[in-house]
């Protein structure tokens, strides 16, 4: 019964309140969840949402995570809010509209826009002014930053910051040891928070329209044959490889 503190926790702010939601993930035909009574404790399904994360064909996380496609009574396949959009649409006080289907992630360059705590500094805190200072009105999420363990490909592989950088200040007055910055996977949890984020915000990233690529493909297509002509084969080459370098440092 040492969990019986956490149990009347879960029930007051899931069951009671409805500000806590447990997390669930399917792996091909499991599902990884939480132990059912701490799923009953705080209010069941209800209080229940999935953290699948989906994946591009190349298995980089690019898409909008926060709602999932389940199959209702009639057979057909619904798109309901997993964590991400039941975590937004709760602190926008509404059910949050479907985002379109190729919304994709947009990752904050500052890696102090999504501030990460170290739990033990919070479970050991003591001043209750950091804490509402700190989290009040906010969502939080509960999750692990570890070395391997739930870790993902992102759309921010290239650039993606070390584990705590820019963390704010702990309760104790010093902040989490900066990890690692040489790694290009990231936290699933911070996925999550960036999706949150995202849809709250309404700063979630969107593909141009397919006129658009074409225009681009015919201007570069153009530009590398004047090259040609221009400068002859070899010079050409170079410089329609400046252009892709210069293309891909810009986007």
């Amino acid at each position: 019964r040492f969990d019986l503190p956490l149990m009347k926790s879960l029930s007051q702010w899931g069951r009671g309140e409805r500000k806590v939601l447990l997390g669930d993930v399917s792996v091909g035909a499991d599902v990884i969840a939480p132990y059912r009574a701490f799923v009953l404790a705080v209010g069941g399904a209800a209080n229940l949402r999935s953290l699948n994360l989906p994946l591009d064909g190349d298995g980089v996380a690019r898409d909008l995570p926060g709602f999932v496609d389940v199959r209702g009574a009639d057979g057909r396949l619904l798109r309901v809010p997993g964590m991400a959009g039941e975590l937004a649409g709760r602190s926008l006080g509404h059910v949050i509209a479907l985002p379109p289907a190729d919304a994709a992630l947009n990752f904050p360059v500052d890696p102090a826009a999504i501030p990460v705590y170290s739990f033990a500094d919070l479970a050991a805190c003591a001043d209750a002014d950091y804490l509402v200072r700190n989290f009040k009105d906010k969502v939080v999420l509960f999750g692990a930053v570890l070395d391997i363990e739930d870790r993902k490909l992102a759309a921010n592989r290239f650039a993606a910051p070390a584990d705590f950088a820019g963390a704010p200040v702990g309760c104790d007055g010093k902040t989490p040891p900066v990890g690692r910055a040489d790694r290009s996977l990231y936290p699933g949890v911070l996925i999550h928070a960036v999706g949150v984020d995202n849809l709250i915000r309404g700063t979630y990233l969107l593909p141009s329209a397919p006129a658009t690529g074409v225009v681009l493909t015919l201007t570069l297509a153009l530009l590398t044959t004047l090259l040609a002509i221009r400068f002859g084969t070899w010079g050409s080459a170079a410089a329609t490889f400046g252009f892709a370098l210069a293309w891909i440092a810009l986007t």
